[in-house]
């Protein structure tokens, strides 16, 4: 865990740089990573932090940062979407069967809680707390299944939540291949287990990676949903630092290597192969597919710029909201 004033230092940090959001530009630019165009779609200012990405049926954009859900339209236009009620950092984001966008929420202070699921669904409208989740944690990232559960990762608790739709919670898996690495912890400042989340077409298998371990894990879902034993579907020093995962609609996982500052795939057999380390990328923590015509071949990446922006990797921070080109579909989600 992070000791106490580092979290009230990387809390105070990045609320302040929370404001402002309507006031950045539509920016492109481009870099090329092993024959693929990376570009620069938004870059953000050196101090802030954007997290996660998702996208709603239109193709608009959603980002977190800090404690805001930033909304991007297809046009250009980038507007702050709602803001949480407390000091708190938003972290993964999810468009749910609603529309609605789902935010899991963390204090990164267990005095403080902060650790909560929240539900935005109209621009300027206070967000509906859906779920209370433990305040020691910090849930993370989000996925739904087809029946409208959500699935909430906490890496520092080693544990994966099931939120039904009337809101009820249970800790649906905690297990030792859950959790990160104390001892060699790939984001220096702590260890960090499951994290990124996204379940197979046929929502017959979870998939998860482990940060620290440089894994993805694969869940079989039982008949009644429980969760069955877990194992390594793939491994590899590629993946030391895997962060936020999405699949193609030929089964392919894209994988956000956060602390090496890479795109990675795994394949159906789980072999795996750096796509992309292209000089755009900073620290990326999430990864989308666009949901509409032509898009739908489009991968939205979020350059988080953890590391430099505290000082834990050298050089000059570079946040930014990334896309490039594949050949294959992303995956429709529920």
């Amino acid at each position: 865990m992070l000791s106490t004033w580092v979290k009230s230092s990387l809390l105070s940090a990045v609320l302040m740089s929370a404001s402002g959001a309507a006031a950045h530009d539509y920016c492109p630019g481009q870099d090329h990573g092993h024959g693929r165009e990376v570009e620069l779609l938004l870059p953000f200012d050196v101090g802030e932090s954007p997290e996660s990405v998702t996208l709603d049926k239109h193709d608009n954009i959603y980002l977190s940062m800090s404690n805001e859900v930033l909304k991007l339209s297809p046009q250009g236009s980038l507007t702050t979407f709602g803001t949480l009620p407390i000091q708190a950092f938003v972290l993964g984001l999810k468009v749910g069967p609603d529309q609605c966008v789902y935010a899991a929420s963390t204090s990164l202070d267990p005095s403080v809680q902060g650790a909560f699921v929240w539900r935005f669904c109209k621009a300027g409208q206070p967000p509906v707390k859906v779920a209370t989740l433990d305040p020691m944690g910090g849930p993370n990232d989000l996925a739904f299944d087809g029946e409208g559960n959500l699935f909430v990762t906490d890496p520092l608790l080693g544990r994966i939540y099931k939120i039904d739709s009337y809101g009820h919670v249970q800790v649906w898996l905690s297990d030792p291949i859950l959790q990160g690495n104390p001892d060699n912890p790939a984001l220096v400042l702590a260890a960090f287990g499951v994290d990124g989340i996204a379940f197979d077409s046929g929502h017959q298998n979870l998939y998860v990676s482990n940060l620290d371990y440089g894994r993805i894990i694969r869940i079989p879902i039982g008949s009644h949903g429980a969760a069955q034993t877990p194992h390594v579907f793939a491994e590899s020093p590629l993946l030391v630092g895997a962060d936020g995962i999405a699949f193609d609609k030929k089964g392919d996982l894209y994988v956000a290597v956060n602390a090496q500052d890479q795109l990675a795939v795994v394949d159906r057999h789980g072999d795996v192969s750096m796509v992309e380390h292209s000089v755009l990328f900073d620290g990326p923590s999430s990864v989308a597919f666009g949901t509409k015509g032509d898009d739908k071949r489009t991968l939205y990446i979020v350059s988080g710029a953890f590391m430099r922006t505290f000082g834990v990797k050298s050089g000059t921070p570079a946040p930014a909201l990334l896309s490039s080109p594949r050949d294959e579909k992303g995956l429709p989600l529920p």
